[in-house]
């Protein structure tokens, strides 16, 4: 297959330049094509839409259209067998053709489908006063009829065309680290050496080299190993990329150090108050900082950053992956301190391929043969290694790999006679050949990645919910979405980094990879910086991002006529849109402009009859248009931290198509929609506030099948225990973060009415991982806590609970690592005795697991446990221990593994002399008070 292929270095008879010198719009060859095909087939056999088509009169031209679309289907995907090369001039050329037609019929098929939820939302009988002065026909209008005929005319022609010319032609068909041992060796008698450095304070390596040689992966293993997370009381790892930006990664390296949004920690985020915040939290405190991919030679903020970092202790390191040298003496680090990877041995090559390959070849010696030619290949970079490791996966024949081989050794030969020196070129070509083999649907998710910019971290939930609001994957789409992230991150076209503190997982991009998925999109996708503007939108132009802070869409963008996409991107991102004119785009699926700054969105639905995703996160707005629940096809909201927020639409029961809605953070959000349980697609809701009166109470949530994170506030409206049990909360076996909370955030004094039997009934699911009982006014928790219920349970927080006078039995929570106690007026004792015979575990480990425990504001608390006298418990593996404000405390438990001691209140004293000297691992105890 042709491919558009950045790096200058292809087959000739593969260029995809035409002869007039345009560019080639289709870039892989039909198979982007085919993904866009499959979808628009789907799209119109939809059983809703083609119920709705079958009683209009132009039901027939409707079946023609269907028929035309899997004819042309069928017709790209022996276009793609063929190769599309320089014979097929024509064949291309109307390839192209019929690309540009597909967005009239996608555009056309969800006009439909407006139409089609319109008329039943009117048969449901929700007229209400603004829809009485409407008229909404029930029969389509000759427009879109004659629209329908025109399109399919032209559907028809271009099928005849395209199979005119078809020839058909059959198709041919870490865990462990390699190497490095000695580079390995270095880097840690750098860090564990403390007699070189110890008069120099902070000591800064620098591991040098190419693209793809491995830089990341050798820091990767030993920041992750176990004597250097003992020997560091704090690992923190930043991604720096492109800009060299100081106060993005000081900001950075506060939020990992403290677990905690930087939002939730300052209110002002000003560069002094954040160099000194920066500093109390490092203080004495000996860390490791990784600042991986630094790019920028012009490191402006590096020495005040520098300052910064030198409040920690001896021993203190910053390690920087870079690919300059000259970034290396720009940080002033020591000749000593640089580390400079070189290629890997043939060997070491081999051994990486083999691995990835997961096939045993011992008995296949012409495998080996093969294999080891295409390894020579490799020039010693491990990423060209692994991502032809990867292609060649599952491939146990020599017929199986010979298409593999022709093509490698074809991409490669040219590759070294063309940049003959450059390593990451042959990285590139290895990239490039296993994009070729991924199926049409996934090169379509990959190249719709090149909207981020590169080494941007993106949320995998949201980027699903994007390839869904394009069409990219269309069934079980969830599933099939998580199925493409797998995909992808599995032949290393992106990467996992983590999951900072919602649970979501954070993906990115190599920069290489990145090139190729900006390649494999052409001219569908742009980036747009600040200070840069769009003058024209061309015809193929519909994924646009814009990226910077303080952003006046209208300046950047005259309108957004035939963009699909249209993605704010940028921390602290301020976005504006005057100009009215904007809002008419009837064309956009896809919208994220977190961070507007107005009180309202000025659109009507009749101009958003296609949004599927909307984002108005942290923005300004205090409610939507009235007539939003009309937008029909709209799948994700997210509302998340708009703080001016007073309330929802009233009627967006009739907005079956939405599956997300995520509203935590809005804080002056006093009540929901009424009859939500219509709902019956959610399966995100991040909020939910129990309201009096039919309609509004917590049993709406009974049949949503609700994953992630569910907050429920107004837990005093539910009335009774079989109220509570309605909600089914055992049953949401997906959720994973869960929030219970007796009142509202500006609540007085909470009533006590029936909160104990509500909280018995309120059994959560035995998935949940993260759980917090705020503002509970019973007296006792449930004791079924410890059972399988909360087998799971990873970190538990109960706070403002003043009544409450007994903890269930937490100490024999199995998974429990984070406990946080706060506010809790009546406690006086951490740990209750109870027998063994009234919970259901089957262990009796005391905080087997528990590494970080917070008590603060406990007037109360005086023991620990009620043998006190006779024993003191031990907490095995507790890493860090905060008693904020708990006078009447005077002991604490034996804890050998303590490395964090934080103590506030008139008895800090005390409870430090009983602290131990210095825990068991190698790092020191850190006190503050």
């Amino acid at each position: 297959m042709a491919s558009c292929f950045r790096g200058g270095f292809r087959p000739e008879k593969q260029r995809t330049k035409a002869a007039s010198g345009g560019d080639d719009d289709d870039n892989d060859g039909g198979g982007q094509l085919t993904a866009i095909l499959n979808s628009l087939v789907q799209k119109a056999s939809d059983k809703f839409l083609r119920g709705f088509m079958g009683v209009l009169t132009i039901a027939r031209e409707y079946s023609t259209l269907c028929e035309s679309l899997q004819m042309l289907r069928q017709a790209a995907e022996s276009a793609g067998r063929t190769g599309l090369n320089n014979k097929d001039m024509t064949l291309r050329f109307s390839m192209a053709e019929l690309r540009l037609l597909t967005f009239k019929v996608e555009h056309l098929l969800e006009e439909l489908r407006w139409e089609a939820h319109h008329n039943k939302a009117l048969v449901d009988g929700h007229r209400n006063r603004m829809m009485r002065n409407m008229y909404i026909p029930l029969v389509l209008p000759r427009s879109m009829k004659r629209k329908l005929k025109m399109i399919t005319g032209q559907l028809n022609a271009l099928g005849a065309e395209i199979s005119g010319f078809i020839n058909h032609v059959p198709l041919v068909m870490q865990n462990n680290i390699v190497g490095r041992v000695h580079e390995k060796q270095e880097i840690k008698q750098k860090l564990f050496c403390l007699d070189r450095y110890k008069h120099e304070g902070l000591k800064v390596l620098c591991v040098v080299g190419i693209e793809g040689v491995g830089k990341t992966t050798l820091v990767q293993l030993i920041f992750d190993e176990v004597n250097v997370k003992e020997y560091f009381s704090l690992c923190i790892w930043v991604n720096v990329s492109r800009q060299f930006d100081a106060m993005r990664i000081t900001k950075r390296i506060i939020e990992v150090a403290t677990c905690e949004p930087l939002e939730t920690q300052m209110d002002h985020t000003e560069e002094k108050e954040l160099q000194s915040y920066l500093q109390n939290i490092l203080h004495e405190r000996r860390f490791l900082l990784v600042l991986d991919d630094v790019c920028d030679e012009n490191t402006n903020g590096w020495e005040e950053l520098r300052t910064s970092l030198a409040s920690g202790a001896s021993g203190s390191t910053v390690i920087v992956t870079t690919r300059e040298l000259c970034v290396a003496r720009t940080l002033e680090a020591p000749a000593s301190g640089i580390i400079e990877l070189g290629p890997m041995s043939d060997d070491e090559i081999w051994s990486i391929m083999r691995q990835r390959m997961l096939c045993g070849l011992d008995d296949k010696p012409e495998l080996i043969q093969v294999g080891q030619s295409l390894m020579q290949k490799c020039h010693g970079i491990p990423l060209a290694a692994v991502t032809l490791g990867d292609l060649l996966r599952k491939k146990g024949t020599s017929n199986e790999w010979s298409s593999v081989i022709e093509a490698a050794n074809e991409w490669l030969a040219l590759a070294e006679s063309d940049m003959p020196t450059t390593t990451a070129g042959v990285a590139s070509v290895a990239l490039q050949m296993s994009y070729e083999h991924l199926q049409p649907d996934t090169k379509r998710c990959f190249a719709f990645c090149a909207l981020f910019p590169e080494a941007f971290e993106v949320d995998g939930d949201m980027l699903i919910q994007l390839w869904m609001a394009n069409d990219m994957v269309w069934y079980d789409t969830e599933g099939m979405g998580a199925w493409m992230l797998d995909r992808l991150q599995s032949r290393s076209f992106l990467q996992d980094v983590g999951q900072p503190y919602n649970g979501v997982t954070i993906y990115k991009m190599h920069p290489l990879v990145h090139g190729i998925a900006t390649s494999a999109a052409g001219k569908e996708i742009r980036i747009l910086h600040q200070g840069h503007q769009l003058t024209e939108v061309m015809p193929e132009l519909h994924h646009l991002s814009v990226v910077g802070s303080g952003l006046d869409v209208d300046m950047i963008l005259p309108n957004a006529r035939g963009i699909h996409t249209l993605l704010s991107q940028g921390e602290g991102c301020r976005i504006s849109v005057s100009n009215p004119d904007f809002w008419k785009s009837n064309s956009l699926r896809a919208l994220d402009l977190h961070g507007l700054l107005s009180a309202s969105v000025q659109f009507s639905c009749q101009d958003m009859k296609h949004l599927r995703y909307l984002d108005l996160s942290r923005s300004w707005i205090t409610s939507l248009p009235e007539d939003f629940f009309m937008i029909y096809n709209l799948q994700t909201l997210r509302l998340s931290d708009c703080f001016y927020l007073k309330q929802l639409p009233e009627n967006m029961r009739f907005m079956e198509n939405l599956r997300h809605i995520y509203i935590d953070g809005c804080f002056r959000l006093e009540n929901m929609p009424s009859n939500m349980g219509q709902l019956q697609n959610l399966q995100t809701l991040t909020t939910y506030i129990v309201g009096n009166g039919d309609g509004y109470g917590i049993e709406e949530i009974k049949s949503m099948d609700l994953g992630g994170r569910l907050e429920i506030y107004n837990l005093k409206n539910v009335r009774g225990k079989s109220k509570a049990e309605a909600a089914n909360l055992s049953l949401k076996t997906r959720m994973s973060n869960m929030l219970l909370c007796w009142g509202m955030f500006r609540d007085d004094e909470v009533n006590a009415y029936n909160a104990e039997e509500v909280m018995e009934a309120l059994r959560t699911p035995m998935c949940v991982q993260t759980l917090k009982v705020w503002r509970y006014p019973g007296s006792i928790l449930p004791i079924w806590w410890p059972g399988q219920t909360l087998a799971n349970l990873v970190k538990l927080t109960i706070k403002d609970c003043a009544r409450c006078k007994r903890l269930p039995p937490v100490q024999y929570f199995p998974s429990l690592e984070v406990l946080h106690l706060e506010g809790m007026d009546s406690l006086t004792l951490f740990c209750d005795n109870v027998s063994m015979d009234t919970i259901e575990v089957s262990y009796y480990r005391f905080f087997w697991r528990l590494k970080s425990l917070i008590l603060c504001d406990m007037p109360s608390l005086e023991k620990w446990q009620e043998d006190e006298v006779i024993e003191v418990f031990t907490i095995p593996v507790l890493e860090e221990m905060k008693l904020i404000n708990c006078p009447k405390l005077v002991t604490i438990p034996n804890v050998p593994m303590l490395r964090c001691f934080i103590v506030e209140g008139q008895n800090k004293q005390q409870l430090y002399s009983l602290a131990p000297s210095s825990s068991k691992s190698k790092g020191p105890l850190c006190r503050l008070d």
